[in-house]
């Protein structure tokens, strides 16, 4: 009888420590990383909530001290994409932890602004042109204008953009300060239109194509035409943009 009990409870110690031992290794494949951000100048930014995922969308989110710092524990190798939210402060884009191990990262960010950029060209405003905003090369924002021919960023960071404007063969591209908010029209010029000119000798039923002909476009230039009587494509620029 006692023999019985002793086998059953030396069976339960050993699923006890077997599950703690498990435990212990599940555990170790979690490594704890140091994450500082600050501001533009270097300056700890605190009570903004630092979100870390990995792998098929697994997350977790802690929050900064006074010190800029928290503490987040992660999987060990794991490519850790790191994101900040807060009310102040943005980053255009996550930072990317890679192979993550134990130790400290630094994660900047600047301040919000936003951007409101409206299309227009000499008859008023220009329904759904694409509009791109670069930052250090980076595409930042990629929207179409719509119906409503604006379109309002989210919240990106403040400072110099290159912003090109897409309209059919329509292109414009500038650059641009972005600060809290800043509202900024582009005003498209004419594009291009492709000109075929067919020359024949009207003479003839059915009338020839004439070769060697000469065409002159005033304000464009001139070309002649082939054996079969027209051009080459050619483009002919109406008026560039502004």
């Amino acid at each position: 009888m006692f023999g019985s009990r002793g086998a059953v409870l030396a069976a339960s110690l050993l699923v006890l420590l077997t599950a703690a031992v498990g435990g212990v290794g599940a555990q170790s494949d979690q490594v704890t990383i140091r994450v500082t951000v600050v501001d533009g100048d270097g300056d700890p930014v605190s009570g903004a909530t630092v979100a870390a995922t990995w792998g098929d969308g697994e997350r977790v989110n802690a929050t900064t001290h006074s010190s800029g710092e928290t503490l987040m524990d992660v999987p060990a190798g794991a490519n850790v994409s790191l994101s900040i939210h807060d009310d102040r402060y943005v980053r255009n884009s996550p930072y990317v932890l890679g192979n993550a191990s134990q130790g400290a990262v630094t994660v900047g960010v600047l301040e919000q602004g936003r951007a409101t950029i409206t299309v227009r060209d000499d008859s008023g405003l220009v329904d759904d042109a694409r509009v791109q905003l670069y930052r250090d090369g980076e595409l930042v924002v990629d929207r179409h204008a719509g119906n409503a021919s604006t379109v309002t960023t989210a919240p990106i960071a403040q400072g110099t953009y290159t912003l090109a404007v897409f309209e059919g063969d329509r292109r414009h591209e500038e650059t641009i300060e972005v600060d809290s908010h800043v509202n900024h029209t582009v005003r498209l010029g004419s594009g291009t239109t492709l000109l075929t000119v067919d020359v024949t000798d009207g003479h003839y039923d059915p009338a020839r194509s004439v070769s060697n002909a000469t065409v002159t476009v005033d304000g464009v230039g001139t070309v002649q035409t082939l054996a079969q009587g027209r051009p080459p494509l050619w483009c002919r620029p109406i008026r560039s943009s502004p």
